[in-house]
């Protein structure tokens, strides 16, 4: 113990009463947990530089015993961050280097520091693979350009989600990419982690569990799985809170009533031929890019591919933290420029804050997530059979006019709309139950409101039971999304990080190079 004390190191903790300790070695700090195996070898490696002779186990124990015990009473708390953290106004990028190497992003620009200079303190994850040293003016256009992205709204989507990753703050869209085999999705997404948040197995397999999941957020920034088939309800659930901020609560072992407990907020990357129908509150998480096949003549080796990202790479990230740089000094002026907000509002504000430094037009962003998410609320209406019974029973309404339905009331109304009073087998999904039906109905609320019906659940004080009232004229707008967000077009010379001739086209997908 004493030798660590005296090699100058810092004892401190979390606010989760976890201990932690500073260690200076080669010219650089690094912070590691004090039961963790890194410092554990540290303090291995001091002792038989010292004595000559291994530390042995017992010796090993009670030092460690006496070192917590120090850091947890005596020491300072500070938070510990995974990859990016931010501090009055500022954003702190983790490089992973083994010199420990941090970037600042504050609203005049970035640089790159020694961790003793930064505020903050981060987690060195065993699996996380280093950062390159970021570039100075850096370009979008070389990585760009091996995306196989053939509308310009699936572009802003990836730019908008990819800079998101950089704000401190969630909540994150839970980035989709879907299409047919062959099409690159894989390679786009272990493309795009890699961009900010590289990693050993970048791309992991469906998680089996809760846990499993919330491990995997503890460890990394951004959440990648590939190949998924379809996504399970509670997966669903979990993908929620991840995106806008949850946590896990277990008993912790070896204790009877002390509990556990991991909280974590990160963006999500699903990749997957085909995800069947979407879950309404996950879909409003979603921001979903299409990808088709690639053709033979298309295609290029993989080795080839990531040579060149490889050698792009400190250019992207050098105009990714110009752009993350540009949504910390434009962020107040963007939100009073949109006073109507969509789901994920401050992801939207960050995106559109940085959007010059993406060459997007304003309010681009936004408009690319609201299609899809009015493409997904039609998906909802088009395969949800309550749904199409609803839309069916009100058809012939006029607008304005509203009726009040008990659950059961409405439940045999849609029953006899959908021609199934004496049906015997009645379609997937169809609820058997009034009680059944109650619970369905709030799943499809928003989808129906943009197609001209509100749904909504009043409690009737009276006679203590649930209505639904039903509206024809719901929120339909002719406005454009982009006008109701109060966004403009901006000037042209805010055009910053790469030349208009190696953006994607908007009418001709082949002048960006493919997988």
């Amino acid at each position: 113990m004493a030798l660590a004390l005296d090699a100058g190191t810092k004892l401190w903790h979390t606010p989760s009463k976890e201990a932690w300790i500073t260690i200076a070695r080669a010219g650089h700090v690094e912070h590691h947990p004090v039961r963790g195996k890194e410092f554990r070898v540290w303090l291995a490696g001091i002792y038989y530089a010292k004595k000559g002779k291994p530390l042995y186990a017992q010796a090993l124990q009670d030092a460690l015993t006496v070192l917590e015990a120090r850091a947890l009473f005596e020491g300072e708390e500070h938070e510990v961050h995974t990859r990016i953290a931010g501090r009055d106004g500022n954003v702190y990028l983790d490089l992973a280097r083994t010199d420990w190497t941090v970037v600042e992003i504050s609203p005049s620009g970035w640089r790159v520091i020694p961790a003793h200079d930064a505020p903050v303190r981060f987690r060195g994850g065993r699996h996380q693979s280093p950062l390159p040293i970021p570039e100075q003016g850096g370009s979008l256009a070389p990585v760009v350009e091996l995306l196989p992205l053939k509308e310009r709204r699936d572009l802003a989507l990836v730019l908008g989600w990819l800079v998101g990753t950089l704000s401190p703050q969630g909540p994150y869209p839970i980035l989709v990419l879907a299409g047919e085999k062959g099409a690159g999705k894989s390679s786009v997404g272990r493309m795009l982690k890699c961009l900010v948040d590289p990693q050993m197995a970048a791309l992991k397999a469906e998680p089996k569990d809760v846990d499993a999941l919330m491990v995997g957020a503890n460890a990394g920034r951004i959440l990648a799985y590939d190949n998924l088939s379809k996504i399970a309800a509670w997966l669903s659930d979990a993908l929620c809170r991840l995106s806008t901020g949850g946590g896990l609560g277990k008993r912790e072992l070896y204790t009877d009533t002390d509990e556990c407990v991991m909280e974590a907020q990160r963006p999500i990357i699903l990749t997957g031929i085909g995800f069947g129908l979407l879950r309404d509150d996950l879909g409003d998480r979603v921001a979903m890019v299409n990808l088709t096949r690639l053709e033979d003549g298309e295609r290029s080796p993989e080795r080839e591919v990531w040579e060149n990202f490889t050698r792009a790479h400190p250019q992207a990230l050098g105009a990714i933290l110009n752009a993350a740089a540009l949504a910390t000094r434009r962020w107040d002026e963007v939100r009073k420029a949109m006073p109507s907000l969509p789901c994920l509002a401050d992801w939207a504000i960050w995106a559109e804050a940085a959007a010059p430094g993406l060459n997007l037009e304003a309010g681009e962003v936004v408009e690319a997530f609201y299609a899809v998410q009015a493409g997904l609320s039609q998906d909802l209406l088009d395969n949800d059979p309550v749904a199409m019974a609803l839309l069916l029973l009100t058809a012939d309404w006029p607008e304005g006019h509203r009726e009040t339905f008990t659950a059961s009331d409405l439940l045999s109304a849609l029953e006899g709309a959908m021609d199934l009073k004496d049906a015997r087998v009645k379609p997937e999904n169809w609820p058997r139950t009034p009680q059944g039906l109650g619970r369905h109905l709030p799943r499809l609320q928003s989808a129906l409101r943009g197609a001209g019906l509100k749904v909504e659940g009043v409690r009737d004080a009276r006679i203590k039971r649930l209505l639904w009232v039903l509206k024809k004229g719901g929120n339909k707008s002719g406005k454009s999304r982009k006008q109701a967000s109060g966004l403009h077009s901006r000037p042209r010379d805010l055009f910053l990080p790469y030349p208009a001739k190696s953006r994607i086209s908007r009418t001709n997908p082949a002048s960006a190079k493919r997988l």
